[in-house]
């Protein structure tokens, strides 16, 4: 299985790496532009730039899927403050899942 991730960013490559090492893929990590401010802004925009960099890696290369994994801010409804979101995407071209990843509210000092 041959995967290319669209970041070159070493922390998003290995967790790519590792979640499917059984698998023993071949792991490309490119450069890609997300499509989306460089803090996204809301859970749209973070679901927007995954899917970007998925569909951009497929695209730079002969891959099997293309895996996009991008971070981000938002207000959710319940939650105080800002909460930091995280949101992955992978496309084989035709098809495009979506799952999010841990979310955990940012101290205000920090938002």
């Amino acid at each position: 299985m041959e995967l290319a991730v669209g970041s070159t960013n070493p922390v998003k490559v290995d967790a790519v790496e590792r979640t499917l090492e059984r698998y023993e893929p071949t792991v490309t990590a490119v450069a890609v532009d997300s499509g989306v401010s460089e803090q996204p802004r809301s859970i749209e925009e973070t679901v927007r730039g995954a899917e970007n960099r998925a569909r951009r890696a497929l695209a730079a290369t002969d891959a099997d899927y293309g895996v996009g994994l991008e971070g981000g801010v938002a207000r959710l409804e319940g939650v105080p403050g800002l909460s930091l979101i995280m949101w992955g995407a992978v496309t084989d071209g035709d098809r495009t899942e979506r799952g999010g990843g841990p979310t955990l509210r940012l101290p205000d000092t920090v938002a």
